[in-house]
């Protein structure tokens, strides 16, 4: 539908920055880091049970697409990232590049679909500012530092 946002290219610019050619620990986490991030954005508008029963149903997608994602869990923070999910490791690269580019778009695509695309801005901003660190070492289940926009915000 015209006027209508385009989540894969959203997306594809970050997994393509960030994700491609990484190590498969390394491209799970920082999947985890963008899912949570986005969750958390999505979070202040939607609250957690929203938020939960559109997490299940995106991830059950994935699973369903993607057998490489079928364990994913989540917690009351998005993906449960401390868990080793050891199919997504074992993963040929271009299966879990596409498992992953594929739920993130599912997520916008949930969101926005349940919102009128009112919050799809802002989180395709989120995305687009999110700069995970070269170490490695951000908890993506930790809340970024600072105050973020007041809770309802869209």
């Amino acid at each position: 539908m015209p006027g209508e946002p385009d989540h894969a290219r959203a997306v594809e610019p970050w997994i393509e920055r960030y994700v491609r050619g990484r190590p498969p620990e390394r491209q799970m986490h920082l999947f985890c880091l963008a899912f949570n991030t986005l969750w958390r954005r999505a979070r202040r508008t939607l609250g957690e049970v929203t938020l939960l029963a559109i997490g299940e149903r995106v991830l059950f997608i994935a699973g369903e697409r993607f057998a490489v994602l079928a364990g994913l869990k989540l917690c009351g923070d998005g993906i449960d990232c401390t868990r080793p999910y050891p199919e997504a490791l074992a993963a040929p690269t271009t299966e879990r590049e596409a498992a992953i580019r594929h739920t993130l778009v599912e997520l916008l695509g949930v969101i926005g679909s349940l919102t009128a695309e009112i919050l799809s801005p802002a989180l395709h901003e989120e995305l687009a500012g999110l700069t995970p660190p070269d170490n490695g070492t951000e908890n993506p289940l930790q809340p970024p530092d600072g105050p973020g926009p007041e809770e309802g915000t869209p």
